[in-house]
């Protein structure tokens, strides 16, 4: 309806990509992803919000078995959601988000893997690579001793930039989830930048949400602060 038959988009080694739109006219998101560099996710439904659909590579991952599931499940696995997030989010989706009024969010973590691309490896402290918590922390603490550069060569800031808007004429009140993903490495954060993530850890530190960070081990958060420390002061 719109007359546009092809669209390009410039890819990460300078060439141009062409497609055409009425291949994707049973996948859109799979369209938007290809010229995006932002992960897509469709939640449906104001009062019970749900996922519905997506084109996910950055973020998170295991997007097909999060298809149907409510938010609160989605979240199941970070500490702290259910207590503290569960009932704004819910109050968010239900009353803040409305159409031409988008609403953005940043989201930041510590990962240990430069890989844009998401990864096991990304979080080791995660059961699931490893079997328990002391050979998780081990992991951590070996790719620290191991690195000739110590926490500035194995750790990266991992910040998300997130909207939220409510498309017109959808049936089901379906709202548009984006996230873009930026990964830098520890050794390129500006002196104000570690004061600031510095806070933050310590922030964090004091409450559930520091699992769900990977700093719940002290000498692990002890080591990963005394660099962000000496950074801050112009030391490293």
């Amino acid at each position: 309806e719109s007359g546009i038959q092809n669209v390009r988009a410039l890819r990460s080694n300078g060439t141009l990509e062409e497609f055409c739109v009425d291949d994707y006219v049973n996948a859109p998101l799979l369209l938007a992803g290809k010229l995006a560099q932002e992960d897509f996710v469709i939640i449906r439904d104001r009062d019970n919000p749900r996922v519905e659909s997506g084109s996910v590579c950055f973020s998170f991952s295991g997007l097909p078995k999060r298809f149907g599931q409510k938010l609160d499940d989605v979240h199941q696995n970070v500490h702290g959601y259910k207590s503290d997030l569960s009932k704004p989010v819910s109050r968010l989706f239900a009353k803040s988000i409305s159409v031409g009024k988008p609403l953005w969010r940043t989201n930041l973590g510590i990962a240990w893997t430069g890989d844009l691309f998401t990864s096991p490896e990304r979080y080791p402290f995660r059961l699931g690579i490893h079997k328990t918590p002391e050979e998780a922390k081990a992991a951590m603490l070996r790719l620290i001793d191991e690195s000739s550069d110590g926490v500035a060569g194995c750790l990266y800031l991992k910040v998300e930039y997130q909207t939220l808007r409510r498309l017109e004429e959808t049936p089901g009140d379906r709202v548009l989830f984006t996230i873009r993903t930026f990964i830098d490495p520890f050794s390129k954060l500006s002196h104000k930048s570690a004061s600031q993530l510095a806070h933050n850890i310590r922030c964090a530190s004091k409450g559930e949400f520091k699992k769900y960070l990977g700093i719940e081990d002290e000498d692990v958060r002890q080591k990963i602060l005394a660099f962000l420390d000496a950074r801050s002061m112009g030391k490293l």
